[in-house]
Formats: structure tokens, C-alpha cells, sequence
């Protein structure tokens, strides 16, 4: 096994090293060095995650305790899509010989879901991105394992509740920054029985970062998601929210901005979060912007000129009353 290790370890250095080569011979740029070290190092991490996961399926196997309770049934393959890639092993099929239960004792023990080819870092992943991209723009940023926009829509619509911002919280807590943003959307969940439902998404972050001209990205975005219907669900959903805030940092923001369409769900949050200001988010503002000026095609060209150039620096806001 080791033998196997060293082997994958030094085709990456080996890789590494020639593209290198070809950063100082002048056939590669720097920026494509890093998309294909990186790209290199995900393939390399993804195959020894495989051998590792063999390698502890042997060590179950062979345990006194496997050997009391457990019988071998078989052996199978399975195919994990991650966030760096895709990892694949073969494990063991065990039968309890106290409840002639079927298990995988490996699954068990490092935490994968039963029947679920994606695991929770790509899915929290595909649903970070969901609650600022399209589902298609989301697949495609879900890391070297591409999925489908359906793939997309189906963790948001029936894993959004499950994998909480609760799941992705370092153990240590951050400083409150002076200010926090809040921004909350809703989604329609068509159901097997031909109804609509709404699934209402809620994310916190500490504003956006320029990466280049044009994009950008989120600051220690953490989110909330699921149906939550009524009155009630609404107030569970912005507990919540809090409880993940008061979880992730140590005091409180000066200021909250609670972002969205104006929805009576969303202005509920404000009671929840001191000092909040609700204000409109960027589609609705940009929305809000022309149907008020719609009289005067100028002035509406010139107001979301300015607000898109603005958006993201939240520095021209409209308050919602």
C-alpha cells in the first residue's frame, strides 16, 4: 500500500516538475501553472483519499470486532463527487449477524450518506452558489466534478434544510465585523402531487470582494435554507439565522442590512436582528429603480448606471418602508 502512495506522490512532483520546466522555458505562463497545479494536485489528492479509504476498509476487516459481529458479503466500488474531484474506492458489504442488517462499515465510520454521489462539502458548495448564480452557473463553479443543473436544483430543493450553515462552522469564532449583510430570496418547489411551494434562502456574509474587473465574490458567506411555511416556519427560519450568527462570531455587528424583495417573510427578519436596515436587493432595487422612473428613460439609464456600478460596495441603497 505504501508502495502505491509513493508512487502516486512522485507522478504529482513529476508533473509539477515539468510544468515548472515549462513556466521557465517560456512554453507556460504563470496563470495557467496555477490552473494546472492545481488541477494536478486535486487528481492527486482525490487518488490517495481512495487509497486511504481502501487501506482503512482493510483495517475494519480486520478487527476482532468486525470478525465477532460482522460477515463479509461483498465487495463494492463506489464513486464520491467532491469539491476537488471525484474519489473512488471499493469497500467491503457487510451482514450483522445480530440483526442480518446489510452495511457498509466504512460508510458508517467517515460519514458518507447512503446513496448519495455528491458529498457535503461539493453539495454546500453547489448550494452556496445557488443562492447568488442560476443552477446552470452553479454546476458549472462546483469544482472538476461537473453536475447538472438538475443535480443543482434537486440539492437546494431537497437538501437545503439538511446541510445547514451550522455543518460549515470553523470551531473558533470570528470578531463581529462592524457591519453584516444579510440577503434572503425564495425559490418555487414544484411537488410530486402537482402544488407549488416556497423555499425561502437566507445568506450572511461580510460584503464582497473585488477579485477583477467586473467579478465578485462573498465574504465568509454562511446560509440558511428550506421551506419554513407560515408564520411559524418564518420565525424558526430567522432563529435560525441568528443562532448561526451568534455561533459563527464573537459579539455583535454594529449594523445589520437585510436585503430582498420587499416580502413579508423577509421584513420579519429585521425583528430578529438588531439595529437592521432593510433595504432593497440588486434585482429588486434595479426593478424598483425603472418602474419609478419609468416616465423618464434618461433618468432611469443614469440611476442603474449608478447602481450597478455601486451594487456591490452597498453604497447607494434603497430603504424599504
Amino acid at each position: 500500500m505504501n508502495s502505491i502512495l509513493q508512487q502516486i506522490i512522485t507522478e504529482m512532483m513529476t508533473s509539477f516538475g515539468n510544468s515548472a520546466f515549462d513556466l521557465l522555458t517560456g512554453k507556460l505562463d504563470f496563470a495557467n501553472l496555477v490552473i494546472e497545479t492545481q488541477k494536478s494536485f486535486g487528481k492527486t489528492l482525490c487518488q490517495l483519499l481512495g487509497v486511504m479509504l481502501e487501506q482503512q476498509d482493510q483495517v475494519l476487516a480486520d478487527s476482532s470486532y468486525r470478525k465477532q459481529f460482522f460477515k463479509i458479503k461483498d465487495m463494492r466500488e463506489r464513486h464520491v463527487d467532491t469539491s476537488i474531484g471525484t474519489v473512488s474506492f471499493r469497500r467491503r458489504y457487510y451482514e450483522d449477524v445480530r440483526t442480518n442488517e446489510r452495511i457498509f462499515l466504512l460508510d458508517e465510520q467517515i460519514g458518507l450518506e447512503k446513496s448519495s454521489r455528491l458529498s457535503l462539502d461539493l453539495k454546500a458548495k453547489l448550494l452556496e452558489n445557488a443562492t447568488h448564480m442560476s443552477y446552470h452557473r452553479s454546476a458549472q463553479h462546483g469544482g472538476p466534478a461537473r453536475q447538472s443543473s438538475s443535480t443543482v436544483m434537486h440539492v437546494v430543493h431537497e437538501k437545503g434544510k439538511l446541510i445547514t450553515a451550522l455543518d460549515q462552522l470553523n470551531h473558533e469564532k470570528r470578531q463581529a465585523p462592524m457591519v453584516l449583510f444579510v440577503e434572503a430570496d425564495e425559490d418555487h418547489v414544484a411537488h410530486q402531487d402537482g402544488t407549488s411551494h416556497f423555499l425561502k434562502m437566507v445568506y450572511v456574509h461580510e460584503g464582497y470582494d473585488q477579485r477583477c474587473p467586473g467579478r465578485f465574490s462573498i465574504k465568509e458567506p454562511v446560509y440558511v435554507t428550506g421551506e419554513y411555511p407560515g408564520p411559524i416556519g418564518t420565525e424558526e427560519l430567522w432563529r435560525t439565522v441568528k443562532d448561526l450568527i451568534d455561533a459563527k462570531y464573537q459579539g455583535e455587528p454594529n449594523q445589520f442590512f437585510l436585503a430582498g424583495d420587499g416580502a413579508n417573510w423577509i421584513k420579519a427578519g429585521a425583528d430578529f436582528l438588531p439595529n437592521c436596515t432593510l433595504v432593497y436587493d440588486k434585482f429588486h432595487l434595479k426593478k424598483r429603480l425603472l418602474s419609478s422612473t419609468a416616465e423618464r428613460p434618461t433618468v432611469a439609464h443614469d440611476g442603474t448606471k449608478d447602481y450597478s456600478a455601486s451594487a456591490h460596495t452597498h453604497s447607494l441603497k434603497l430603504v424599504i418602508n
